[in-house]
């Protein structure tokens, strides 16, 4: 997982609203709370199949993205990261497995 600014993700990976059907189905679901929790909103997440990618936009306290490969040897957890005026660009990786779920976590 990485987290970059929105607005420096290349034209290629910039998530598009109505984003194209998902290569498989993910489902994002809270992967367990670490204190309070944060106001977010994530959004236009698209399976390319070994990996993902989205949108986060944080507006209190901090999130992190969990990435959950059909081989678990590939799980992956990403940075914290915290409010700001610009979403946050997301993704996941699975080398060469694939994209089962993905969680958030926050924390206040």
């Amino acid at each position: 997982f990485a987290a970059t600014p929105a607005a420096a993700a290349s034209a290629a990976d910039q998530g598009r609203s109505g984003a194209a059907p998902m290569a498989a189905p993910v489902s994002v679901a809270p992967a367990g709370d670490v204190g309070v929790q944060a106001s977010y909103y994530c959004y236009d997440f698209v399976n390319h199949g070994n990996r993902w990618t989205g949108y986060c936009r944080v507006y209190s306290g901090e999130i992190r993205t969990i990435t959950y490969c059909s081989n678990s040897a590939y799980n992956s957890v990403g940075a914290w990261i915290g409010p700001r005026t610009q979403p946050w660009f997301v993704y996941g990786d699975c080398g060469p497995s694939s994209v089962v779920n993905i969680g958030i976590q926050t924390r206040g």
